[in-house]
């Protein structure tokens, strides 16, 4: 894992996303697992910007979602798919066969876990993955726990996930998610952490500095070497 401090988050988002482009130069149909949410949006910004600009770098790439919340359907503002949707799929124009998605309204998330880990064991590990930190730990919806499911699953919220800015207009936040596991992720070649904001510099100096432990399961990054933590200076402090 290394650390790489720049100024705001504009700056993160543009070398998150040259990080990234030079990867895919190398692998045009690289797997890639993408997160929702504010953390990735300068990556995902800086990505339609280039998209646009030379069409064609992206065609080939297979995108994966990272999590999203169980009970909230893919139109909501609130779930990860309408997020990713506008930010970063849209802008691509990524077609339905290069995005491995999952149904938040599965009347048996069971099976559509079982559906989802076929597909991924089909298509084999991901390549590379975009990833958000959790004030408390939490990768994805990996919440800390004594344990952590090492492949996707459904995933019970912590109740400082519960809280995310996301949901906030929910009448009644979820308890469940959808979620890659830490194995799935630890797999890939390429990590791309974006850290930005004084909120998140609590959490960034315990993945700096902590012990590896499932308490924090962002810890467990510490030994991936191709983990790459792009913080701005607020995140970072000194």
């Amino acid at each position: 894992m290394t650390l790489e401090v720049l100024p705001d988050p504009t700056a993160v988002g543009r070398r998150a996303a040259q990080l990234l482009q030079q990867f895919v130069a190398r692998r045009p149909a690289a797997r890639v697992a993408v997160a929702a949410g504010s953390s990735p949006r300068p990556l995902y910004a800086t990505l339609a910007g280039t998209a646009a600009a030379v069409p064609g770098d992206w065609a080939e790439v297979r995108w994966i979602k990272l999590d999203e919340w169980l009970g909230v359907p893919a139109s909501d503002p609130a779930s990860c798919e309408d997020d990713l949707r506008r930010h970063l799929l849209t802008p691509l124009q990524v077609p339905a066969t290069r995005w491995l998605t999952f149904d938040s309204m599965a009347p048996d998330p069971a099976a559509e876990v079982a559906r989802v880990r076929r597909a991924l064991d089909a298509a084999g590990p991901l390549d590379a993955a975009v990833l958000g930190l959790g004030l408390n730990g939490h990768l994805g919806m990996n919440d800390p726990a004594p344990e952590l499911t090492p492949r996707f699953h459904v995933a019970e919220l912590a109740a400082e996930s519960r809280t995310h800015s996301m949901l906030l207009d929910l009448p009644a936040p979820p308890t469940h998610g959808l979620t890659l596991g830490l194995a799935d992720l630890l797999e890939a070649e390429l990590l791309l952490l974006p850290v930005t904001g004084r909120s998140k510099r609590a959490a960034l100096q315990r993945l700096l500095q902590g012990p590896l432990s499932t308490a924090f399961p962002a810890s467990l990054l510490q030994g991936h070497r191709g983990c790459r933590v792009l913080a701005d200076h607020a995140a970072a402090g000194q």
